[in-house]
């Protein structure tokens, strides 16, 4: 899995995949990490999702709010459906293409 989700928390648009840490800007398979501002929510939560929600190899899309320490889980439940659950309490987050979890400290981690 390439880096850049850690103790330090999460830059946005995080690539979650396997492969070279220089891809964590494109997304390619596994999901992808959004981190919400107030400059920002609005075009991550609709544009970046519609066009998230387009790759047909992207299985989990998260939308971090650092302020509410809120995440929005996205996950492909089939090729032209997905779930949507916002967890406002702490939720280590599942990452089934990847065989991997996002754990909540880590997310909101504040070292």
């Amino acid at each position: 899995m390439v880096a850049g989700v850690s103790r330090f928390g999460i830059r946005p648009a995080v690539y979650l995949g396997h492969g070279h840490s220089a891809l964590r800007s494109s997304v390619r398979d596994g999901g992808a990490v959004e981190v919400l501002s107030a400059g920002t929510a609005r075009t991550d939560l609709r544009v970046k999702l519609e066009e998230y929600g387009a790759l047909a190899t992207l299985d989990t899309i998260v939308f971090v709010d650092v302020v509410t320490e809120r995440v929005r889980v996205i996950q492909r439940t089939g090729p032209h459906g997905f779930s949507d659950v916002s967890h406002t309490q702490a939720y280590d987050i599942p990452l089934p293409k990847l065989g991997a979890e996002l754990p909540h400290d880590e997310i909101f981690a504040r070292d």
